[in-house]
């Protein structure tokens, strides 16, 4: 019993740490990278799309400690932990295009690049002043 309790607390030093990097280097992810650098306003609608479930991710992972790497899902999962910012019109368009439904206009496209710079900056600003809180994947 006692040897379970030593991995249990082993795993979580390690996810901390995993989470704590994630949080540190995450300009060394490419998507991170490009939407960091090269700036949402150059991202097309597929592009956006990605950038903003990337950013769910990452505040789902740092903050909440919840691992969904599942893109249909992610959206879902994230409206489930007690979101800071919710953008019902690009949620709703996102999931209609992973779905095949609709392929976005220009109008679209505005709305995704800002709601994908809100979230740039949000997140960026609060997650990296946050404390790693452990982690667990969404069944």
């Amino acid at each position: 019993m006692q040897m379970s309790i030593i991995a249990e607390e082993k795993a979580m030093e390690i996810v901390h740490k995993f989470l704590r990097e994630l949080r540190r280097k995450d300009d060394g992810i490419l998507a991170l990278y490009v939407i960091e650098f090269i700036g949402t306003e150059k991202l097309q609608i597929a592009g956006c799309v990605n950038s903003i479930l990337l950013h769910l991710r990452r505040y789902l992972m740092i903050e909440k400690g919840v691992f969904e790497f599942n893109k249909f899902r992610t959206i879902e999962v994230y409206l489930r932990h007690a979101p800071p910012i919710v953008e019902s019109q690009a949620f709703d368009f996102i999931l209609k295009k992973l779905k095949g439904e609709v392929d976005g206009d220009g109008d679209d496209l505005r709305m995704l690049r800002t709601c994908g710079a809100r979230f740039r900056d949000y997140f960026n600003k609060r997650l990296l002043n946050s404390e790693t809180a452990g982690g667990h994947y969404e069944a």
